[in-house]
């Protein structure tokens, strides 16, 4: 058995859609998530996806993370491990590192859902994570820390997971 699932057929039409990404920004490739990446979500999921976003030609400058689980607990469980990480981070990094952290109601099922900004003198970045149905999906862009931007992405995505019927 590979360690790294195949990508389900019906990833590359939920996320393969450009006129979704902010201004400047172009789909990159789609794989599976590599082993190195988001290491503290315990539980990966029965699939993962890994979509790369470029701008321009400075190469990738963000991802689509999203995780398909069998049941609707597990992506709930995911989601708490991310916040945990995300507490870690702003525990560690709070002296060099300015964060603006919410959990949000606008995207994602009720009450989980995420955004939190870092910002320092050299570095900006701003993540988002929610869960929708079985699955648990995390947005990231490096170099900005526009929450405006990264909402509306994430509510385009989402409402393509709800016009798909949750089936996956």
């Amino acid at each position: 058995m590979p360690t790294t699932p195949l990508v389900d057929a019906s990833f590359p039409a939920l996320l393969g859609h450009a006129e979704d990404l902010p201004s400047g920004y172009k789909l990159g490739s789609l794989g599976s998530i590599p082993d190195d990446r988001f290491t503290w979500i315990t539980n990966r999921g029965s699939a993962n996806h890994l979509l790369s976003i470029e701008e321009g030609d400075d190469g990738v400058e963000g991802y689509v993370a999203i995780f398909v689980y069998e049941d609707t607990l597990d992506p709930i469980l995911s989601y708490m491990e991310d916040l945990n990480e995300v507490t870690r981070l702003i525990q560690e990094y709070g002296t060099t590192y300015t964060f603006d952290f919410d959990t949000i109601d606008e995207v994602g099922d009720k009450d989980l859902a995420y955004v939190m900004s870092a910002d320092s003198s050299t570095d900006e970045s701003i993540g988002l994570g929610f869960v929708r149905c079985n699955l648990y999906v995390r947005v990231s862009f490096m170099d900005s820390k526009d929450r405006a931007m990264i909402l509306g992405y994430a509510q385009k995505l989402d409402q393509r997971i709800v016009a798909m019927g949750c089936q996956y």
